[in-house]
């Protein structure tokens, strides 16, 4: 009888710890931002990377969309057209900054930015690598200066193997309604993992805007 007594107690708090579980994601999920996750170009690891950044948007976000081997032109479509708030993009760059589709022609910074603008989105997310041969951020910053700067700009500098783990850090407490900013603040990309010092070749990723 007692044995009875404490498994069905021990049953009923299990249930209870699900339940707190359930409702504490529930209220930390966003059901009225639109995200877009998307890539440009076929490259098989690019296109993997899209889907595993995907994943991580859709613990937080409930309206998440995600497309891949996209054209230049069709994401300038989706970014004007879309309604997105978040725009999550992976691609290649040229020596130019310039991003990358498979044939349509590169598409450059300022357009990319002005797209954004026109879209009003708030935050666009650049998840590809950076080349190393060339200073993407410092190109991509200067089209940006050069815009209406209508939206905050995160730029991956380095996809290493602390990024799955900024990145959930990030969108989560973007989630709950932390400001880009202070949220830069608390995760301190610049010496992500504890293992560099803060300088360039330490920074997992560097953001610029106004909110």
């Amino acid at each position: 009888m007692w044995t009875f007594i404490v498994i069905a107690a021990i049953l009923i708090v299990l249930i209870l710890i699900v339940l707190s579980m359930l409702r504490q994601r529930t209220a930390n999920v966003v059901k009225n931002t639109r995200v877009l996750v998307c890539s440009l170009g076929n490259d098989p690891t690019i296109t993997q990377q899209t889907n595993e950044d995907c994943e991580v948007y859709k613990h937080h976000y409930v309206l998440v969309e995600k497309h891949t081997d996209l054209l230049t032109t069709q994401l300038l479509t989706l970014l004007t057209e879309g309604g997105y708030k978040t725009v999550h993009l992976l691609a290649k760059y040229d020596q130019l900054g310039n991003i990358l589709d498979r044939d349509s022609g590169p598409l450059t910074p300022g357009e990319l930015f002005k797209a954004g603008n026109q879209g009003k989105i708030k935050l666009l997310y650049l998840a590809g690598d950076g080349s190393p041969k060339t200073d993407i951020a410092k190109l991509l910053l200067d089209a940006y200066e050069a815009s209406l700067r209508g939206f905050m700009v995160v730029f991956t500098k380095n996809r290493g193997p602390y990024f799955a783990r900024f990145l959930n850090n990030l969108v989560a407490r973007l989630a709950t309604g932390v400001g880009l900013i202070l949220a830069w603040g608390l995760l301190r990309p610049q010496d992500f993992g504890g293992q560099k010092p803060i300088e360039d070749d330490g920074m997992i990723a560097i953001c610029f805007g106004k909110l």
